[in-house]
């Protein structure tokens, strides 16, 4: 994965590119943040992955059910984290 189209803090890109014995995947994803109505911070994101291989010809229904639960954890854990931080202060990192 690597980091690309940085502009922070507005937005950033990733490139995803892996190989293995079961497949490949490839794709996109882009993340952008807006400041919200009541100050708070609204985040947009967008990805295209492309699966090829074994695995995608065996599991490609569990894969989408399985990155969109991965997705959803991820931005909840995001979510705690930031609110624990806010709630801790500035004067603790």
């Amino acid at each position: 994965m690597s980091i690309v189209d940085k502009e922070p803090p507005a937005r950033f890109g990733m490139r995803i590119d892996s190989k293995g014995a079961v497949g490949y995947t490839r794709g996109t994803a882009t993340v952008s943040l807006e400041t919200g109505a009541d100050g708070g911070t609204i985040m947009h994101y967008a990805s295209d992955v492309q699966v090829g291989g074994r695995i995608a010809a065996v599991g490609q229904r569990l894969l989408e059910s399985v990155a969109r639960s991965m997705t959803r954890q991820a931005l909840d854990a995001l979510e705690r984290e930031l609110e624990e931080r806010l709630d801790r202060g500035p004067s603790h990192p």
